[in-house]
């Protein structure tokens, strides 16, 4: 029953949350200059949502899957957009990537500069090399490649950066390990990550320069037009989009909770009649939620790669 609720859990994500998120991402990178700042930005968080959902999803489906019939399949992904760091992002990203890029390119790499002087440096160099090479393994596009750069800047700034920062804190007296920190942490790198998506999702580096400069410079934000989410100029109308914020913030909420308990043992704890009440929900859900309103069904994201 564990691998079915897996199963039911990714096509909840899927066709509930992320295909809705999707109609989102879609509606404005396909004519990002005819839309202001604020709804930019609902863009770049919503299409930041949809493919970790999406991707996250599609994992499910097959780890659920696998294991109906016995096959005991490696996780992707561990609550990456709860992670304090750009390095530690890529600690919980598309996992099974990240291995290969450290065994393949990152190892060898840095194993030809272990006598160089400034090894910090060169280990800085080498990380930004494999996410370049992360980049083009993407797609042979400057989009991705521009994407790989940055991610690969922000590991080797951090790598860097990381005896000031111990230094700075100690002198600040901040608790490093305080929730406000982390919290404070876990945002910052959210949305650095997000800005990154932006190239991702983008059809050219030029329209991703030009989302960019309207989100920083606020662009038409002081219309009071540009604030409207919910009259359907994001493709979806208020009740779809208020499902679909809601929607995330449960979601949220679970990946949350996940951290600090195994729900599906919690769940399993329970009497029966709870369980199945749980299990009806999460199917009617599926059936209900996932074929209602201006969301269709989309091909998952990753599929393209």
């Amino acid at each position: 029953m564990d691998s079915l609720v897996r199963i039911g859990w990714g096509l909840f994500k899927k066709f509930v949350i992320a295909d809705r998120l999707a109609v989102v991402a879609n509606t404005v990178f396909s004519a990002p200059e005819t839309f202001a700042s604020p709804m930019l930005m609902a863009a770049v968080l919503a299409f930041s949502f949809q493919i970790y959902l999406d991707f996250s999803a599609y994992c499910d489906i097959a780890i659920g899957s696998a294991r109906v019939l016995g096959i005991d399949l490696t996780e992707n992904f561990e609550r990456p957009y709860f992670a304090r760091s750009v390095i530690d992002f890529w600690r919980r990203w598309h996992i099974s990537l990240s291995n290969w890029l450290r065994d393949y390119v990152f190892l060898r790499l840095n194993y030809k500069h272990r006598r160089k002087k400034q090894r910090q440096l060169w280990t800085g160099l080498d990380v930004i090399v494999t996410f370049l090479v992360s980049g083009l393994w993407h797609g042979a596009n400057w989009t991705f490649v521009v994407w790989g750069l940055l991610h690969g800047l922000y590991q080797a700034a951090e790598l860097l950066m990381q005896k000031n920062g111990i230094r700075l804190t100690e002198r600040l007296k901040i608790k490093r390990e305080g929730w406000a920190n982390g919290a404070l942490q876990t945002i910052f790198t959210f949305l650095l990550v997000s800005l990154t998506w932006i190239f991702f999702k983008a059809n050219s580096v030029g329209q991703a320069v030009g989302i960019l400069r309207a989100i920083f410079t606020l662009e038409g934000a002081a219309n009071a037009t540009a604030w409207a989410f919910a009259d359907g100029t994001l493709g979806l109308d208020a009740l779809d989009l208020g499902m679909m914020v809601g929607m995330l913030i449960m979601y949220l909420l679970v990946e949350f909770l996940q951290g600090k308990h195994n729900l599906i043992a919690l769940l399993n704890q329970r009497p029966i009649w709870l369980r199945w009440i749980a299990y009806y929900a999460l199917f009617f859900a599926i059936i209900v939620f996932g074929f209602y309103g201006e969301a269709n069904v989309v091909d998952f994201v990753y599929f393209q790669f």
